[in-house]
């Protein structure tokens, strides 16, 4: 006879899970979401255990409201997986579950509103269950159109059998043997895939996940940033056309998220791309994890819960017993130390393969010689010159955004500090949208602060306050006067603020 009782992980920054009872003709299954009271209100949680007896008085156990059965349990090793990084990383394990999952689904309200119509998977699977037959019927139409020709249906049937072939290139003998070592890998290995720039490391991810799908397992690929993810999904949607691409980042609206989840847990999704986020998918069937440019930063979260992606996905391999790649060109100190012990395994790839073969060419200039306007010696501008001339593009970066770093005075060396914090304030330019003088502003890039631009020295009264350094909009409004014929486009946090402006 089953128990009662059940231990569900609240999303609370208490360490206890919390016991609840099951209503009579109730029940729940490990890795089921329930919906339970909690003080004066109500929770989502995870059932996380079936105990035989709860831990307080039965008289002052409270009854679990609803159970939701619309998705699959999560699996086990999942859950063991969240243990791990809430005790690794000192949190309570509700916090490290519940948040990696869509909002809706462990909002009480997605359930419990006037228009939650079933909740909020039976609302998705009935937009997508109405879009496939909207699909189906104008593929319907078509075919019907298409039937009134003859000459129009033998165009349509040879562009039937003259289907392009998915493209795959050869592999260079470095690529092959990295391919060759990972794929003969049995069980759990990390494996440091080191390749310069151009190398061809992508194609490697590509054949190896290729070898893996065909098993019937599916294939986890994390990037650092949102902006390479549309990149690797394109890549792979066209080696891999029949496959389902589960994406995961946090700039997916709830709904798309929602959708991504529903379809790495119901093993409809062969594939799975993201950053950092993603390496909490509940993966039914996982067969490889790559950790594409591991060594960036970005793999890391510095909120709520704190942890390293990279370190959890070499975790969540042993776990498994499955191969973690890392790829890198310029790997992390305590990657490349792993892989000169031995610990991990060392793929190397010195050479660029395909259209990136060649080999770049660096010239250093010595700033001490050369007289700098706006940051720039004419030897650079001399060669940017030649390239525009060439019908070629140039790239200048610029490690300091706005117009310039600081506004100074030179006769009391006062300096525009913020008043809320230590930092500089940085001079902003804004362009009128009907014309006229730029507006200047400063800036205070640590905590958001501010201002207008003070007339004269606040300390000493001088006129002649100057803004010092340049940033990328004073070095692009160089770049427009010495080059008046070529489009310039300036891309930094300023210009992209929008979906869509990047």
């Amino acid at each position: 006879m089953q128990h009662p009782w059940v231990r569900v992980a609240l999303a609370l920054p208490l360490g206890d899970l919390f016991d609840y009872r099951l209503p009579e003709g109730m029940e729940a299954l490990i890795g089921q979401r329930v919906r339970v009271p909690f003080a004066a209100k109500e929770l989502i949680g995870l059932v996380i255990e079936r105990p035989e007896q709860p831990a307080y008085e039965e008289s002052s156990i409270r009854e679990v409201l609803e159970v939701y059965d619309d998705l699959p349990p999560m699996p086990s090793d999942w859950i063991q997986f969240g243990e791990f990084a809430g005790n690794y990383y000192q949190r309570p394990l509700g916090e490290v579950l519940l948040p990696s999952m869509p909002v809706p689904l462990r909002n009480p309200k997605a359930y419990t509103g006037v228009r939650s119509a079933g909740g909020p998977v039976k609302r998705l699977l009935n937009r997508q269950a109405s879009a496939a037959k909207k699909a189906a019927r104008a593929a319907k139409k078509a075919a019907q159109a298409v039937q009134h020709s003859s000459e129009e249906q033998v165009l349509v049937d040879s562009a039937v059998v003259q289907q392009p072939q998915v493209e795959r290139p050869q592999l260079s003998e470095a690529q092959q043997a990295a391919f060759e070592h990972i794929t003969q890998i049995d069980g759990y290995k990390t494996v440091l895939l080191h390749g310069v720039t151009g190398s061809g490391k992508t194609e490697v991810y590509l054949h190896v996940a290729e070898h893996v799908l065909a098993q019937g397992k599916q294939v986890m690929v994390l990037v650092p940033e949102i902006n390479l993810s549309p990149q690797l999904q394109r890549k792979f949607k066209e080696r891999f056309p029949d496959e389902q691409i589960a994406v995961m980042h946090s700039s997916l609206s709830d709904g798309e998220r929602l959708a991504a989840w529903v379809a790495v847990q119901t093993q409809q999704a062969g594939i799975i791309l993201g950053t950092r986020m993603a390496i909490f998918a509940p993966v039914q069937q996982l067969g490889l994890i790559v950790i594409d440019e591991e060594h960036d930063p970005s793999y890391k979260q510095l909120d709520a819960l704190r942890y390293s992606a990279r370190d959890l996905a070499v975790w969540r391999a042993h776990q498994l017993s499955i191969p973690v790649v890392l790829g890198s060109a310029t790997p992390s100190l305590e990657t490349w130390h792993h892989a000169q012990q031995g610990k991990y395994d060392l793929c190397s790839l010195p050479d660029r393969v395909g259209a990136t073969a060649f080999k770049p060419s660096f010239e250093f200039i010595n700033t001490r010689k050369e007289k700098l306007i706006e940051g720039l010696s004419q030897p650079m501008l001399d060669e940017i010159e030649r390239c525009i001339e060439r019908g070629q593009q140039a790239l200048v970066f610029i490690n300091r955004r706005g117009f310039a770093p600081v506004l100074h005075c030179p006769s009391c060396a006062w300096n525009s500090e913020c008043t809320r914090c230590s930092a500089f304030m940085v001079m902003h330019r804004q362009e009128r949208k009907g014309g006229g003088p730029n507006l200047y502003t400063l800036q205070c890039h640590h905590c958001g602060l501010q201002s207008r631009p003070p007339r004269a020295c606040p300390d000493c009264g001088n006129l002649d306050i100057q803004p010092l350094g340049r940033g990328t909009q004073k070095v692009e409004e160089y770049l427009a006067q010495q080059f008046p014929q070529a489009r310039i486009q300036r891309i930094d946090a300023d210009s992209t603020k929008r979906k869509g402006q990047a």
